[in-house]
């Protein structure tokens, strides 16, 4: 594959790993007149590792945790507390001291040595020791805290650098971001990819060749992004395409603009409290505006801003006071693509064609952030004159509006709902009905957006 460069900022960025590891302050350094955290959590860290006991040995070989260090272990970083981070064959341990005289209960575990990058999920503690222990804090960090990754424990504790200050955190509350484009890298848990892509400045059409003369296969519509293989000297894209001729197409330069799209698992789903912009960064260039209630994927904070790929297929930074998050089981209704889409812990678990309210004033479906109020089956729905239809499966979240099957219909999607539409409920196919109403509970947001 050809190499390319990259000019869009947002990719720099992005690629480069500044946002995690040189854009974000991690707050208060041990001693500052912030108060540290007493109470000892138990929902935000593993529990104290068990250590055996382990019998004298020769001096040039001692112990510390499941590892021995010999006379070859080497310092390679010293903490703001007096410890020192060495290496010793394919392993990271911290000791206290002089690594020759570290007694062989020092409750430390030895670590296969990584690299990445990463930030916090929820706010968590920051440790001199893989351990819960209240003589070992060296603070709290708060969510969104940048950290340079450089090794892992068994029990899933990651030594971190956060902002120069090394220590450990608990693998559960961090979310590893990794900035890759190698051909070979393949997704893991908790991790996002974010990989070169085009973005339709209008609507643009995707051809057979790079030519204007060649066949159109389809049309990528304005703003959104589709990943890109390679710029060619023509001024035309190369561009991943499952129907194309070994799984590429072509877009001319003329019509989109160098981006980027984010591959992985998204760890909160939210939603636009009002209108606002899309920057390439944080504090960055303003790329593009997303409207109220429109859904996004979030894949990171950084500095007050959600890394973002929303619904109608921008990505870029997005200031965390403009958008609200969803609960754990969420529904969101697109009125505009008539689809039904179902997130539960932050992943996509049901998707389906609907009918909504009729595209007029009196019977549309109200745009809005809302909560199933019930659930209930075997209901008559009639609204005392024109109506009254059984339906298996009824979720109400907006007075008289609610999610439910529509056996009476034989198609869903499309156009339908512009002349033909319900009465501001969200018809379902008796299937899909089914489906959602296993998995949602009572409470569960219902995000109804354009």
């Amino acid at each position: 594959m050809n190499k390319v460069r990259f000019k869009d900022r947002l990719f720099k960025i992005l690629l480069s790993g500044v946002i995690v590891l040189t854009a974000s302050s991690c707050g208060n350094r041990v001693g500052d007149t912030r108060p540290l955290v007493t109470q000892e959590p138990t929902a935000i860290e593993t529990q104290e590792p068990k250590v055996s006991d382990v019998p004298p040995v020769d001096p040039t070989e001692t112990p510390v945790g499941r590892i021995t260090l010999g006379e070859n272990a080497e310092k390679i970083i010293s903490t703001s507390s007096g410890l020192n981070v060495i290496r010793y064959s394919d392993h990271l341990a911290i000791v206290s001291g002089d690594i020759k005289t570290t007694q062989p209960d020092n409750p430390l575990t030895s670590f296969k040595e990584i690299t990445g990058q990463a930030v916090t999920t929820t706010e968590v503690n920051f440790r001199l020791a893989p351990v819960i222990s209240e003589e070992n804090l060296i603070r709290t960090l708060d969510e969104g805290e940048s950290l340079s990754l450089y090794g892992k424990t068994d029990d899933n504790w990651y030594l971190a650098d956060c902002s120069g200050e090394i220590g450990f955190i608990s693998g559960d509350y961090i979310r590893i971001l990794t900035y890759d484009v190698a051909e070979d890298y393949s997704l893991v848990e908790n991790t996002i990819r974010v990989v070169p892509a085009v973005q339709a400045l209008e609507n643009v059409k995707i051809r057979e060749q790079a030519t204007t003369e060649s066949k159109q296969l389809d049309l990528l519509r304005t703003n959104h992004s589709i990943k890109m293989v390679r710029r060619m000297d023509n001024g035309w894209y190369e561009i991943e395409y499952a129907n194309g001729i070994n799984g590429v197409a072509y877009v001319s330069g003329d019509f989109v603009k160098e981006t980027v799209i984010v591959e992985g698992n998204c760890y909160k789903v939210g939603y636009l409290k009002n209108d606002a912009y899309i920057y390439d960064a944080p504090n960055g260039n303003v790329t593009g505006v997303v409207s109220q209630f429109e859904s996004g994927e979030i894949f990171a904070l950084e500095q007050g801003y959600y890394l973002t790929r929303t619904d109608d297929a921008q990505v870029g930074y997005i200031k965390k006071s403009d958008m609200g998050t969803l609960t754990d089981t969420a529904v969101i209704v697109d009125i505009s693509s008539q689809t039904l889409t179902v997130y539960s812990d932050n992943k996509v678990v049901l998707t389906s064609p609907i009918v909504s309210g009729k595209d007029n004033e009196e019977r549309h479906t109200d745009y809005g952030i809302f909560k199933i109020n019930s659930k209930e089956t075997d209901r008559y729905l009639t609204d005392g004159a024109t109506y009254n239809s059984h339906v298996d499966y009824w979720m109400p979240f907006n007075g008289g509006e609610g999610l439910h099957d529509a056996q009476w219909r034989s198609r869903f999607g499309g156009d339908i709902y512009k002349d033909n539409g319900s009465h501001g409920c969200v018809n379902l196919p008796l299937d899909k009905a089914a489906e959602l109403y296993d998995i949602v509970h009572t409470g569960d947001n219902v995000l109804v957006k354009r």
